[in-house]
């Protein structure tokens, strides 16, 4: 495991901490932006409840809630990949991902992305059959189309 300074770019060094594998991890996915996903799923719910009159499915919500943070995270740490590889992300900010800091390789930043990803696939696969199972192939038919737009 690396260790990283707490304190890296002040005149006060402060001794190496060896980081823990949670820390590491929680580094690597940057969650002070999960705002930016988390609060639309929860003003969705909101407006569902009260002006839509649904009733509150706390399974559904708690899928769509930790399957958004799950693929904001992946596309947090593919950010980091790209800043790292073209040199946008060269010298550590509070801001930086495991990379940068040399707390893991690109390599291994791109297999934590697709655990996520497959992990938010798969709550958005649940949340689909709880819903309504015929929303899957207009699901399905919807990514192909917007995949083979991004092809041409």
């Amino acid at each position: 495991m690396k260790s990283l300074s707490s304190n890296q770019n002040s005149d006060i060094q402060s001794p190496e901490k060896e980081l823990s594998i949670f820390e590491i991890f929680f580094i690597t996915i940057r969650p002070f932006a999960l705002p930016a996903s988390v609060i639309p799923v929860i003003f969705g719910t909101l407006l569902v409840v009260t002006i839509g009159k649904m009733p509150l499915k706390p399974l559904n919500f708690i899928l769509a809630l930790v399957g958004m943070m799950l693929l904001h995270s992946g596309a947090n740490v593919l950010s980091d990949i790209n800043d790292y590889k073209t040199g946008l992300d060269k010298t550590p900010t509070p801001a930086s991902g495991g990379i940068v800091r040399g707390l893991i390789t690109t390599r291994q930043a791109f297999f934590i992305s697709l655990v996520l990803f497959l992990l938010g696939t798969i709550c958005g696969i649940i949340l689909v059959i709880l819903s309504d199972i015929f929303l899957l192939p207009c699901n399905i038919a919807l990514i192909i189309d917007l995949s083979m737009k991004k092809l041409v």
